[in-house]
C-alpha cells in the first residue's frame, strides 16, 4: 500500500481489486451525496476545486453557514500554510481509470449534479466531470 502521501504501483490499477474499489467508491459517494441532498433539511455543499481558488473566501462562507465567529488572527494561519505538509511527491502518469468506469462515474457525477442544481445548491464544479457536458 503507498500510504496517504504515496503511489500504489502500476500493475495495482489493473486488477480485479482496483475495478471493484472504484466501482463501489463511486457508488458509494453518490449514494451518500444523494442521500445528504434529498434527506438533510440544513446542507452546506463545499467544493475541492472552489476551496482551491478562494481558501479564505469559501472558509469565511462555512463558518458563517455554521455560526461561529470569523476570526481574523486563525484565517492569517491557514492563509500562511495553505498548501500543508502532506503531498504526494510523485504522480501518475497514465490514466488508472478504464473508458467503462469513467463512463460509470461520469454518470454518478451527473446525477449528483442534477440533484445539487434542483435542490439550488452549488453546482458541481466542471472540473469534477470534464467527459461530461453541463
Amino acid at each position: 500500500l503507498a500510504g496517504h502521501t504515496g503511489l500504489a504501483g502500476a500493475k495495482s490499477y489493473w486488477t480485479q481489486e482496483w475495478v471493484n474499489f472504484v466501482k463501489g467508491g463511486s457508488q458509494t459517494w453518490a449514494n451518500t451525496a444523494l442521500d445528504w441532498i434529498k434527506h438533510c433539511k440544513k446542507l452546506f455543499v463545499l467544493h475541492y476545486e472552489d476551496i482551491r481558488r478562494d481558501l479564505i473566501g469559501q472558509i469565511k462562507r462555512l463558518l458563517q453557514f455554521l455560526e461561529v465567529p470569523v476570526s481574523e488572527e486563525r484565517l492569517l494561519c491557514v492563509e500562511t500554510d495553505r498548501d500543508g505538509k502532506f503531498k504526494r511527491r510523485r504522480h501518475l502518469d497514465f490514466d488508472p481509470y478504464k473508458k467503462d468506469m469513467h463512463e460509470a462515474i461520469d454518470i454518478y457525477i451527473r446525477s449528483v449534479g442534477m440533484a445539487l442544481q434542483l435542490n439550488n445548491h452549488t453546482r458541481i464544479p466542471q472540473e469534477y466531470y470534464p467527459n461530461v457536458q453541463v
